[in-house]
């Protein structure tokens, strides 16, 4: 299992080897052969004996790690030589409580043995062992190759399964392609890129991803934020262009004539010119008999000219009834033929608290 020592890190280790304390240690599922490590089918497993520990045993380097690890692969040789290609019982240390081994059972890389028929040939070996035997009263289990050290794989960039063949599959984890150079590990794919389904080749990430593996979605939430604060945005200029549009409206209805009227309509009005209404005011019948011709009217305003009927009949008719309609007059007024067009102004009407005053001397 050690190839060299004395020369790493500062020297590379040969390929299926790692460095461990300044010496190349091949890795698990592998056998030593010739100064290189190589692979091969490799069943791990506890055997618990009932024998006495002493520190020494401690020590790979040790005599009393050897005779044990010796004597402890002639035993279990008669029970694993049957099965197909068996090379060796391999111990790997030796620790306390009773004589605790950890041992791997190694085959040819071709052998078609399963972890099954490993653990069997080993549990009828101890069940088959008399008193005195290193396996009498013996125990044993087996244990998965991923967990052994050296690891089979690099768990940085893999992750490693064990089917119970003997063999440790590799796979690589997302982000990561196949290394051609190892099946142990694998290669990072760079940033902005990703691993395809069969980690045999990295692909470009999607629109709004980035980093390693595509992970970094920071730029999603960007467009996704200038996205609704573009949407709010025209929401806003929207708004202002309909309050704009609305308050012009309105201010155009600053004046009462120019809502109630159309604006042309408006302007008609003001500049029709329209007769006063008349105030009427008794005046006293002349010596002649003739009525003035004038109407009196309040102060500032144009005197307005009335037609003179013969005898005087509209000034009599005036005194007597207070009204002016004996003889219809073209007067553009309220009481006339063609009343104006805008009927919201009151129409002019009869005085029902008219007295005579004739009627208030004669009384």
């Amino acid at each position: 299992m050690y190839l060299r020592s004395g020369n790493c890190p500062t020297g590379s280790c040969p390929r299926l080897s790692v460095c461990i304390n300044t010496t190349c240690v091949c890795i698990a599922g592998t056998i030593l052969s010739m100064g290189n490590c190589l692979e091969a089918k490799v069943f791990p497993g506890v055997l618990r004996v009932n024998r006495s520990f002493v520190d020494q045993m401690k020590n790979s380097h040790s005599q009393e790690f050897h005779q044990f690890a010796a004597e402890l692969s002639g035993q279990l040789y008669q029970a694993l030589h049957p099965l197909s290609d068996y090379i060796e019982l391999k111990t790997l240390n030796l620790s306390s409580g009773s004589v605790v081994a950890v041992v791997n059972s190694i085959f040819e890389p071709t052998s078609r043995v399963l972890r099954q028929a490993v653990t069997t040939a080993i549990s009828a070996a101890i069940n088959s062992s008399s008193s005195g035997n290193i396996l009498a009263n013996a125990t044993y289990y087996a244990t998965s190759l991923c967990n052994q050290i050296p690891f089979p794989c690099d768990f940085s960039t893999t992750q490693c399964s064990d089917s119970g063949i003997g063999l440790t599959n590799c796979t690589c984890l997302p982000g990561f392609i196949a290394n051609e150079y190892s099946p142990r590990s694998c290669i990072a794919c760079p940033p902005g890129s990703r691993s395809n389904n069969d980690h045999t080749d990295c692909t470009p990430c999607p629109f709004g991803y980035s980093g390693f593996n595509c992970n970094d979605s920071s730029l999603v939430a960007l467009v996704v934020v200038a996205c609704v604060l573009g949407a709010l945005l025209l929401i806003l200029l929207l708004a202002i262009l309909v309050y704009g549009i609305i308050r012009r409206r309105n201010s155009r209805c600053m004046s009462y004539d120019t809502c109630l009227y159309p604006l042309d309509e408006g302007r008609s009005l003001h500049s029709q010119s329209f007769t006063p209404f008349p105030r009427a005011s008794a005046i006293p019948s002349q010596p002649n008999g003739a009525g003035a011709s004038v109407e009196r009217l309040d102060p500032g305003t144009r005197p307005v000219s009335v037609w003179k009927p013969p005898n005087n009949v509209l000034v009599m008719h005036l005194f007597q009834t207070g009204s002016y309609d004996v003889i219809p007059i073209n007067l553009n007024t309220f009481t006339g033929e063609s009343p104006s067009r805008y009927t919201y102004f009151p129409e002019g009407q009869e005085n029902p608290s008219f007295v005579d005053v004739n009627e208030q001397r004669s009384t």
